[in-house]
């Protein structure tokens, strides 16, 4: 428990340092090219760091012990922080929808050079990496919250190829065609829909899910493994997090057996 508590931990660091420097960097250039995207994907990348944050935070609030008040210990915590980022990753695509609508209809005309290319590109990069360590540790440790980052972090660094794209064409037609709006529009709805299926799971997690039948299957075996029992039933698993669950079994043995 505590070195699953220490990998989720690590991890989420590693993505509060890498987002707050994207964010530096890309609210410097957003600023400098008067750019809505640029800007709204900086603003962003600080979300991310956020998300971050608040994953340490709540995993450090799960490993607290079991105390009078609440017996079988504090894991389910970690529920509710993916449930938190789930609902800041919809506000972040909320907004990028809203400031891709307003510089549609003011018309707002960015002025980008080639090194705002080159440090989103950079960024992409940067964002992709990030999602797949995110995604994959999370999956390694079984923390939604690290997932949800995971998946986050993959379509933000969608945003920046977006961004990435519409600053090319921006410079290969000579700021005749600006597409940055649109484009902020259509990655803003992907987020929405990233971030209700992030709270999806985490409600589903707090709610209680089923054992899965593998799980189910094992447990039963194991217990069978014993020479005096004949046979398992009506196994029930409680979830008190991703790494804590209480249960008990009915088991069969020989009648003719003293308690």
């Amino acid at each position: 428990m505590k070195d699953r508590s220490k990998i989720i931990v690590r991890t989420s660091i590693i993505g509060i340092l890498a987002n707050l420097r994207l964010f530096a960097i890309k609210l410097v250039v957003g600023l400098i090219a008067a750019s809505v995207s640029i800007i709204m994907d900086a603003v962003n990348n600080l979300s991310d760091a956020l998300s971050s944050t608040i994953t340490v935070v709540g995993t450090k609030l799960s490993q607290k012990k079991p105390d009078a008040k609440h017996p079988y210990g504090h894991g389910r915590i970690e529920y509710v922080t993916s449930l938190v980022i789930g609902i800041i990753i919809l506000v972040a695509g909320g907004l990028a929808i809203y400031e891709s609508i307003m510089s549609i209809v003011e018309h707002k005309e960015p002025k980008f050079e080639i090194y705002a290319v080159v440090l989103i590109g950079i960024a992409v990069l940067v964002k992709i990496g990030l999602g797949l360590y995110f995604r994959h540790v999370g999956k390694k440790v079984n923390s939604e919250a690290l997932k949800g980052s995971g998946v986050d972090a993959l379509f933000d660094a969608l945003l920046s190829f977006a961004t990435l794209v519409s600053i090319i064409v921006w410079i290969a037609t000579d700021g005749k065609v600006v597409i940055e709006g649109y484009i902020g529009a259509v990655i803003g709805l992907f987020m929405l829909k990233s971030g209700v299926d992030v709270l999806r799971n985490s409600l589903s997690s707090i709610i209680g899910e089923r054992t899965s039948k593998e799980t189910s299957e094992a447990i039963k075996h194991l217990v069978c493994q014993n020479k005096e029992v004949l046979g398992a039933y009506d196994l029930i698993i409680n979830n008190y997090g991703p790494d804590r669950g209480i249960g008990s079994i009915h088991i069969e043995v020989d009648d003719k057996m003293t308690a």
